[in-house]
């Protein structure tokens, strides 16, 4: 797909709940870019059983599912819930740059064949893109780790 640049965030934070309840996950993420499309590998080292490792169990690797940005993440999952669709696991990220990253596993599996996720991305307060130019910038404060392939 000729993905050379990779960028690992450094996040000071992560924090994950399902149902309401804490979930003690430890996820190593990796983006690249393709165009507009972002390619995300996730990696869990967690011992402890969680919704990628039932993933890995049942289909082996590939993908898991299919995320998109929103401006408002409280209100997507609100009308998702409204119109009877869950959400599976939900989190954040801090970075020590001062972006905030939260998201959403809705639970579409038996509506659309995968998971769909809602993505907000914030920095200061302000709603930003998650892209190759962003994450640039990220590398130049610190926030992101670049590595080439």
């Amino acid at each position: 797909y000729g993905l050379d640049t990779w960028f690992k965030p450094k996040y000071v934070q992560k924090q994950y709940q399902a149902g309401g309840k804490h979930l003690d996950m430890d996820l190593d993420l990796t983006f690249a870019y393709s165009g507009n499309t972002q390619i995300e590998l996730i990696a869990t080292r967690a011992q402890e059983e969680n919704l990628y490792h039932r993933h890995l169990a049942e289909y082996g690797g590939g993908l898991h599912h299919l995320g998109f940005y929103v401006n408002n993440l409280d209100e997507r999952t609100r009308v998702m819930r409204e119109l009877g669709i869950g959400v599976l696991v939900e989190g954040e990220f801090k970075t020590a740059g001062g972006g905030l990253a939260r998201f959403a596993y809705l639970d579409t599996k038996q509506v659309f064949g995968i998971i769909l996720e809602v993505i907000e991305i914030r920095l200061y307060g302000i709603n930003v893109p998650q892209n190759s130019l962003m994450m640039n910038v990220a590398a130049i404060t610190g926030d992101v780790l670049k590595t080439k392939r």
